[in-house]
């Protein structure tokens, strides 16, 4: 092995649940940027866990990936898919009869390109409630559904009293045709103070009439800044991304709550959020969450909150409880873990 590839492999230390007597499992984690879920974070909390983690660079030759995988010899490979180079890896992975599982975090915007990628798993895991029907219909004998998550360590309330992060509303997540139609209409109906936060809002807002009340900012923005824009302003429009045709060209729908919508929940912030059918779900009380389906909705909703800053105070702060006791990385690494124990449990048990 070249010795600048030496230098991409990272070993955790050991968890103490070796040291107690119970079998250590030992997995071969990918290294993928995986926002919005950092690679630092899984390790920890795989660590947690009692599993014991090696890791590696992606995009590395398929020689590098076998060398390593028969010095490493894990019980199992483990990526958080997204399109990307991964034929190299999954073909060492087959060459070393290394079992492979995924959490597959960008249904169903990249539906077309994973369903063609999804039985190279041997285990996998989708944050939507409906691709991972359509994996199943395929034939997947070994799928879980596995909501997205909190991270606490990136989200949580973090107030200032600097004025560009107070707003009445804001939107975060770049520009696209339907959030635009959101700010548009309130815009014109309002007299709020919105801000907009990502790519491309500079040009989804340039035929706005100009005024001080709406902000964009056209970048995007890493946690440490969008937790600030989520925890200072009264109310946050949690939209999803449209699908695009080129990724997705039937329209397929999603059916589970978003990454941002566990973020904006994470910061104590009061949300509005489009209706989708596994959000309600998710809490105790279906008016922890407000869902609505359109922009009238929205533009009501928005107006009584606005006027009623004790019930969003209460209903953020039940939200947040609510996804800290059962929505955090923590918990999808418990399912993950338990997961790839029963399989090679059962493995073990054939063999034997």
């Amino acid at each position: 092995m070249q010795e600048n590839s030496k230098k991409e492999l990272q070993v955790s230390t050991q968890s103490a649940y070796t040291s107690r007597g119970v079998r250590s499992m030992k997995i071969a984690l990918v290294k993928s940027n995986p926002l919005p879920y950092e690679h630092e974070s899984a390790v920890k909390q795989f660590a947690r866990h009692g599993v014991f983690v090696v890791s590696i660079s992606h995009e590395q030759p398929e020689d590098v990936y076998i060398a390593w995988l028969k010095k490493e010899r894990p019980d199992f490979a483990f990526c958080f898919f997204q399109k990307g180079e991964w034929d190299r890896f999954f073909s060492a992975c087959k060459k070393t009869g290394t079992p492979l599982a995924g959490w597959l975090i960008r249904d169903p915007y990249e539906l077309d390109y994973t369903k063609r990628m999804v039985h190279h798993f041997d285990l996998a895991f989708s944050p939507d409630k409906n691709t991972a029907a359509v994996y199943r219909k395929l034939g997947h004998q070994h799928l879980f559904d596995l909501p997205h998550c909190l991270v606490p360590e990136r989200y949580f309330p973090d107030k200032t009293s600097k004025q560009i992060y107070q707003s009445d509303l804001c939107i975060t997540g770049d520009a696209d045709h339907k959030k635009a139609g959101y700010i548009n209409y309130l815009h014109r109906q309002t007299d709020w103070t919105l801000r907009v936060v990502g790519r491309g809002w500079s040009n989804a807002i340039r035929e706005f009439k100009p005024s001080p009340r709406l902000l964009a900012i056209n970048y995007w923005v890493p946690p440490q800044i969008a937790r600030l824009f989520y925890s200072n302003t009264k109310i946050v429009l949690t939209i999803p991304d449209e699908l695009k045709a080129s990724d997705n060209a039937t329209g397929f729908p999603a059916a589970s709550p978003s990454p941002d919508f566990f973020a904006a929940a994470g910061c104590k912030a009061f949300q509005l959020v489009e209706k989708r059918k596994g959000i309600a779900g998710m809490f105790h009380s279906p008016k922890t969450i407000v869902q609505m389906n359109s922009k009238e909705e929205c533009l009501a909703f928005a107006g009584h909150y606005l006027e009623n800053e004790k019930a969003r105070v209460l209903m953020a702060e039940a939200a947040r409880n609510e996804i800290m006791r059962n929505h955090t990385i923590t918990h999808r690494i418990s399912m993950i873990v338990s997961c790839l124990m029963e399989y090679t449990t059962a493995i073990h048990q054939e063999e034997i």
